[in-house]
């Protein structure tokens, strides 16, 4: 009997980990969202790099004062940008005394799910402001999916528009 119990525990930790943590559904897209703008809030770039699968690749196409220009980023080279990023952010904080600090927001405007519910993609426009200026703007379409219950960014492609120097 004690063999029996220990397959089905077993089977289902088994199940679990190959199937139902891989699961993705709107609501989980929506929660990584929210969470991914709080980190941004708090200055976490270590939890925002967290946020990147080991395979993540992103191709961002920028326009602004200096021209257009085209990059490509994998997990490493994203997670510097983004660590200079947030300490250039942290820095006008610092100077300014908490007046000069940017609000993030990111609309979802679409959400597909694959058949098997294991890849979301997601097309979104993020907004950097600081007070009532658009700094930034960015339209992406990025790639989510869930690994052991935790919802991972596998990257994707983005345009972005650079307002002022």
């Amino acid at each position: 009997m004690k063999k029996v119990v220990l397959l089905l525990v077993l089977a289902g930790l088994a199940w679990w980990y190959f199937d139902g943590s891989r699961r993705i559904d709107d609501e989980a897209v929506r929660n990584h969202y929210k969470d991914m703008l709080a980190m941004y809030d708090e200055n976490n770039a270590d939890a925002l790099c967290a946020q990147m699968g080991s395979e993540y690749r992103v191709v961002d196409v920028s326009f602004g004062p200096e021209g257009t220009r085209r990059q490509e980023h994998d997990r490493d080279s994203a997670c510097r940008e983004v660590r200079r990023a947030l300490k250039t952010i942290a820095g006008l904080g610092n100077i300014s005394g908490g007046l000069l600090t940017p609000d993030f927001d990111v609309e979802i405007k679409n959400i597909t799910i694959s058949d098997d519910h294991k890849l979301a993609t997601v097309e979104s426009v993020s907004t950097m402001r600081m007070g009532d200026a658009v700094l930034v703007r960015s339209r992406a379409t990025d790639r989510l999916v869930r690994r052991v219950g935790r919802v991972r960014s596998l990257g994707g492609e983005s345009k972005t528009w650079v307002y002022g120097n």
